[in-house]
């Protein structure tokens, strides 16, 4: 006896076989991502735990070049330190959303300073 659910019910992945279902994992692409920190081991660790899962598209080693390389390469995620050089986070998420970039925006930092936890408004 047949189930409804077995004879309505049609799962294209399973027809496939174990060999579908990597097909259809290979075929989503992974988000890009740029990674910006001023410091570099800082950069070599983040790109090392993301790597696996998100395409490393660019690091940038202050605010100014992680806006430059978002715009030009349109990522889907910008990791950025809370406190980085010559343009800080803040300015960096505002420029970018200002040149109209669709790019998620996430903070990260090993900053303890209280200061740095404030919340701040970025929506401009």
């Amino acid at each position: 006896m047949s189930s409804t659910f077995e004879s309505d019910f049609h799962d294209p992945i399973a027809s496939k076989g174990p060999q579908g279902l990597r097909d259809v994992e290979t075929s989503m692409a992974a988000p890009g991502i740029v990674l910006a920190d001023d410091q570099e081991e800082m950069l070599r660790t983040i790109a090392l735990v993301l790597g696996n899962e998100f395409n490393i598209i660019a690091t940038a080693e202050n605010g100014k070049r992680a806006v430059e390389l978002t715009a030009k390469l349109s990522p889907d995620v910008l990791v950025l330190d809370i406190s980085m050089p010559v343009v800080n986070d803040i300015e960096a998420a505002s420029r970018l959303r200002a040149l109209g970039s669709r790019a998620r925006v996430v903070f990260l930092t090993v900053n303890t300073d209280p200061i740095l936890w404030k919340p701040r408004d970025v929506r401009g």
